[in-house]
């Protein structure tokens, strides 16, 4: 086991592998957390071999991803995806005697890298041969040390050129005074909507002064994207989020202005949410280490608006990692499938223990794990699916449908999973012309990519269509109906006799997100009778049982404080009778009186659907 710390650009990634392969080793195995890279960092290191040693690399060395491969049984570097090396190493296709295995950018700390890093630790202890090496620019590396117990620690210091650091003032105005400087700016800002602000005002006089502001984030497709990599005469302005801080180089950046903030993703009191927070200190050393590739640079810290913005020495060291602020009933089913309860395995983070009774209480109302935390025959089933757990049960469910039922459930989790393809809110809603549901949220989304050929792609913004979320649901799409064996479906509208099936489906994976409307129009959860507000891009308008998504949405007011939305997004209306029929261990039919019925003319029965306990 050695630990290797050095900066960004250092060469860690297309170094070290050609190290370990000139020392022997058989196989060198490179995690990376992204397609791109794996695929970027591939190419890269076979041009570095063929000079280096002056033969072909294209054999030597390769890459792999879920559902790409470029390399060859003789491969000796091979770049892989942490989620899939992570596939591999848990179903016993892992690394090997006289191989090695690099984890790389494991200051990501996201989900799979944290399983990785546990049971590298695991095969340690087990099987002294075993040999790994974990590898960052940032890294808590005395704690790792600990945590493995005897541990190699290598430092790399330096770095090709000197970035000064300084406190500015406001975002704003050292964006204006670097306009006219002939600079290229990288600016870091929370999200999306603060990027089209700070566009709005600094626009004019960098128009006059030939300097394009560009924006970077993740919903622009790769085109607008690929502008911030151009040169200019007078300088850029890039106005990015936190895709620029690891996901993106941009070599020519001679200032990186930072406001010190991030959007992230994380559970707080079992809710996931959007929430906008203070960087940590090593995010500041990333965003820092973004200038200074090519030549001499600068890192300035300003406040963005009324925003706080702490020192650098105030933050945490370190962000917290994925695993600590979001769901991980999926990472339990994917462990409780090799017959690993999460419980038993020891992570370099651990989760809470609300965190895991929360996940297993989910499963449990899914289907998927029985009470006493066995894997059902759902749960097997669930595992196929590479999405989020409420999405496979949909999944499962829906196999006992048509093939063409299927598939359309295939296209709306695939929306889904990349976070929707329409805006929310009330700004945007030219995307309603082109659906007449009223049923599920869900449903409407799938109307609406049917409809995208009759939309001029320039015309989709001001639809309220993300068209960086349409090209990236479409992979999804594929994916899924490969796995499905579906791909000779066609993409055809939903018709009323698919509705009901449809919303059945949808409803199983969302057995423990039940509310009921009351009169005010807010949604109470049915169980903990938590109130929450009805998304306001929602279709489904009168049903009084939905299904629904609970979500937390932080968003900066006039007065420049913070506030929180509490929503429920995604819902669909739910038929009391599919309750117990989804999950009869979970609801109970209690009988009622016979009546006559004046409507019909008939005698009738009504029934109650009773949640259990």
């Amino acid at each position: 086991m050695t630990i290797i710390t050095a900066e960004t650009g250092a060469g860690k990634s297309t170094q070290v592998p050609q190290y370990l392969a000139e020392h022997g080793y058989e196989k060198i195995i490179v995690t990376q957390p992204r397609i791109l890279a794996a695929r970027n960092l591939s190419n890269r290191v076979r041009e570095e071999w063929a000079i280096r040693t002056g033969k072909d690399g294209d054999k030597v060395i390769g890459y792999r991803t879920a559902h790409e491969r470029d390399d060859d049984p003789e491969t000796t570097i091979l770049y892989c995806t942490d989620g899939l090396q992570l596939v591999r190493e848990l179903t016993g296709a892992g690394t090997l005697d006289r191989q090695i295995l690099v984890l790389d950018e494991v200051h990501e700390w996201n989900e799979n890298m944290e399983v990785l890093i546990a049971w590298a630790k695991k095969r340690c202890e087990e099987e002294p041969r075993f040999r790994v090496v974990i590898m960052s620019a940032t890294i808590e590396a005395n704690s790792l040390a600990e945590y493995f117990g005897t541990t190699s620690v290598i430092t790399v210091p330096g770095r090709s050129y000197e970035v000064k650091k300084f406190r500015g003032t406001d975002v704003v105005s050292e964006v204006f005074n670097k306009i006219g400087t002939g600079s290229n700016v990288l600016v870091f800002l929370p999200g999306k909507a603060e990027i089209e602000s700070v566009t709005s005002i600094v626009n004019k006089k960098a128009t006059e002064m030939g300097v394009p502001v560009l924006p970077l984030h993740s919903q622009l497709d790769l085109q607008t994207q690929q502008l911030v990599f151009d040169s200019y005469t007078d300088g850029k302005i890039i106005l990015s989020t936190n895709i620029a801080q690891t996901s993106v180089t941009i070599d020519d950046i001679d200032t990186v202005i930072d406001s010190g903030l991030e959007r992230r993703s994380e559970v707080r009191s079992g809710v996931e949410g959007l929430f906008i927070g203070q960087t940590s200190q090593a995010d500041c050393a990333q965003r820092a280490g973004r200038a200074g590739r090519t030549k001499p640079g600068e890192y300035i810290l300003a406040q963005y608006d009324d925003m706080p913005c702490f020192e650098i020495e105030e933050r945490p060291a370190y962000q917290t990692p994925e695993i600590l602020r979001k769901h991980i009933d999926r990472l339990t089913l994917r462990l409780a499938n090799v017959g690993i309860d999460i419980e038993m395995l020891d992570f370099f983070h651990d989760p809470s223990k609300a965190a895991i009774r929360r996940a297993k209480q989910t499963l449990i109302s899914l289907g998927a794990l029985t009470t006493s935390g066995d894997v059902t025959r759902i749960g097997r089933a669930m595992e196929r699916f590479p999405v989020e757990s409420s999405y496979g049960r949909m999944l499962v469910e829906a196999g006992q449908f048509s093939k063409a039922i299927q598939a359309k459930l295939a296209a709306i989790i695939a929306i889904q999973e990349v976070g929707g393809i329409i805006k929310g809110g009330t700004r945007y809603s030219g995307w309603r012309k082109f659906t007449r549901q009223t049923k599920s949220d869900l449903l409407a989304q799938y109307d609406v990519y049917l409809s995208l050929p009759q939309i001029i792609e320039e015309e989709w913004d001001d639809a309220g269509i993300i068209s960086r979320n349409v090209a990236k649901a479409e992979e999804v799409m594929n994916r899924l109906r490969r796995d499905l064996a579906l791909e000779d479906e066609l993409m055809t509208p939903i018709t009323r006799d698919e509705e009901g099936p449809l919303c059945k489906s949808i409803i199983a994976g969302q057995l423990h997100q039940l509310w009921s409307r009351d009169p005010s129009g807010d949604v109470i959860h049915i169980g903990t009778g938590k109130r929450r507000e009805l998304s306001s891009s929602t279709v489904v308008a009168h049903a009084q049982l939905v299904a629904g998504t609970p979500f937390d949405l932080e968003i900066p007011t006039q007065q420049g404080d913070l506030q929180t939305l509490h929503l429920v997004q995604g819902i669909t209306a739910v038929r009391a009778e599919w309750l117990h029929d989804l999950a009869p261990e979970l609801f109970k039919v209690r009988p009622g009186k016979i009546f006559y019925d004046p409507r019909s003319g008939r005698l009738a029965k009504r029934e109650m659907v009773v949640m259990k306990n």
